[in-house]
């Protein structure tokens, strides 16, 4: 295959035909997802998002020589260094996913979900299990110890961990951690209408801890767990909450927040509307994430049904089942990162040039810039080209809407993840036919993932008329959308990370010309 490159600073573009390598194109470095500071949070986005510190919302104290407590905690009240987040981290040490955990025993002893501990479908098995202590409510935590867990029950979706070692890699001391901690309360005395604060790490608004109140809006059962099963609450919780503390007015840790799970599908809970500017890129439209309204996009699990749990964990007994992944799970789980995607990493609406992507001084590729749309000229046959923006990510969701303008018979456009070079990268393409294919390239070997298949009636294509592609990469998944419609998903371990961007392509036509437009990169978050 050979590859043709323009200079670019930052954002690059890339080509490639049948024939020998002509040249190669390096990413920048960075990470993602969350970190030991820098390496755990930030990518090499052109243009990171400013994060927003949440001010704690509650009052000062007034000094009282017999406290009482109130509806409203103070800010001492508030229990907030107890609450930690939890990393989870591959071989290599880098960040699959996060989530929070709440600490109730002074010797390291953390509550927190059975999600954030064990991988999911087709996921990759935590390595380690990073604790980052909260130190202060307006910084972000610290990396202090890795734990191990010790008991979990995916069915309630709880979770025990014990702290084991420092950062170093020593054992602890147990007895002399003399941790923060959250006293348990019980969850079968709440009420409709009491009010309940929850502490956690959700990631919208900057990496700091965060405090929502909401109150007990009901209760769902479940068997075999009774009539509480579930407590519905009035507050709107983010997915990194996951794990995190429920407080009655005490400071009693009565719940944990988990997964979706009001006793319904979230399409029928929850009302989500675009009322944020959640990318923080100062204008609220259809790029931002929606904001559940009145409904929950969160449930509450009772901590009295994580009580078996922890007095096994305090004896030292380990349980661990080992989930079955299903692919119907592993296609929930995308499709609602789909439809709550995280924070744009970069946006490109194409209303001027972009640096380094033009090339009208190349035989092969003439890109041009009009009416708020980049429009690429692919010459020869049998030649595909890529743009690619410049960042270095594992976990992505990319969009872009195109259309076809002018017409080679068998032109194909898509959008790539995970390129590493021009020999190594994932890539997902649609053809003015109608069909489709999934494809990766690694040590320049090329493979079809998905052969050639025609897109589902529901994605409404038409070549001429503007299509929006989807491509999520997440963990070893790569699933495909058109037209907000699922095309195919499928699962390859062979690319970590990389960058991402579009793909332009012919096979026997030629004179192939594809107009590009809002193109929108965002970190897939569990």
């Amino acid at each position: 295959m050979a590859w043709k490159t323009a200079p670019a600073a930052g954002r690059s573009w890339s080509a490639w035909g049948l024939g020998l390598v002509l040249m190669g194109l390096l990413g920048l470095l960075a990470c993602s997802a969350c970190g030991l500071a820098a390496w755990l949070w930030q990518t090499a986005a052109p243009a990171a998002p400013t994060p927003t510190v949440f001010p704690y919302p509650g009052a000062s104290p007034t000094p009282s020589a017999t406290p009482t407590p109130t509806a409203t905690p103070t800010a001492e009240a508030v229990p907030f260094r107890a609450v930690v987040q939890i990393v989870a981290l591959d071989a290599d040490g880098q960040p699959l996913w996060t989530g929070s955990g709440t600490l109730v025993d002074a010797d390291g002893l953390i509550l927190t979900n059975a999600h954030i501990v064990l991988p999911g479908p087709g996921e990759t098995q935590p390595a380690d299990l990073l604790v980052l202590m909260t130190q202060q409510e307006d910084r972000p935590p610290t990396p202090r110890f890795y734990a191990q867990v010790l008991q979990a029950d995916p069915d309630l979706d709880l979770a025990v961990l014990r702290i084991v070692r420092d950062l170093d890699g020593n054992p602890v001391d147990p007895a002399s951690l003399g941790l923060p901690t959250i006293s348990l309360g019980d969850a079968d005395a709440l009420r409709l209408g009491d009010e309940l604060v929850i502490l956690g790490y959700p990631g919208i608004g900057g990496n700091t801890i965060t405090l929502t109140k909401g109150e007990v809006a009901g209760f769902t059962g479940e068997e075999p767990y009774g009539p509480r099963a579930f407590i519905k609450t009035t507050a709107t919780l983010a997915g990194g909450n996951s794990g995190g503390a429920a407080l009655d007015t005490h400071g009693r840790l009565v719940a944990v927040p988990t997964l979706l799970g009001a006793g319904s599908k979230v399409d029928e809970v929850v009302d989500c509307r675009v009322l944020v500017d959640t990318n923080h890129d100062g204008v609220v439209d259809d790029a931002d994430a929606c904001v559940p309204i009145g409904g929950f996009i969160n449930a509450l699990r009772p901590v009295n049904l994580a009580e078996p749990l922890l007095a096994a964990a305090r004896r030292g007994e380990v349980a661990i089942p080992t989930p079955q992944p299903t692919p119907t799970a592993a296609r929930s789980a995308l499709d609602d990162i789909w439809r709550h995607p995280g924070p744009v990493l970069a946006r490109e609406p194409f209303n001027a040039p972009v640096e380094g992507w033009s090339t009208t001084n190349d035989p092969d590729m003439q890109v041009t810039f009009t009416e708020g749309t980049m429009r690429a000229l692919l010459r020869p046959t049998d030649a595909w080209y890529s743009f690619t923006w410049g960042l270095d990510v594992r976990d992505v969701v990319v969009t872009v809407r195109a259309r076809v303008t002018r017409s080679a018979g068998d032109g194909e456009f898509g959008l790539v993840c995970r390129y590493r070079d021009l020999n190594n990268t994932y890539g997902a393409s649609v053809l003015e036919d109608g069909s489709f294919y999934i494809w990766k390239l690694v040590d320049g070997e090329f493979e079809e993932l998905h052969p050639f298949a025609p897109l589902p009636d529901e994605a409404h294509f038409d070549p001429r008329d503007w299509t929006e592609i989807g491509l999520i990469c997440f963990g070893p998944h790569l699933a495909l959308w058109v037209n907000g419609a699922p095309v195919v998903l499928v699962s390859d371990g062979a690319l970590s990370q990389g960058d991402a961007g579009l793909v332009v392509g012919t096979f026997e036509g030629a004179n192939f010309e594809v107009a590009f437009d809002d193109l929108v990169i965002r970190r897939a978050r569990r």
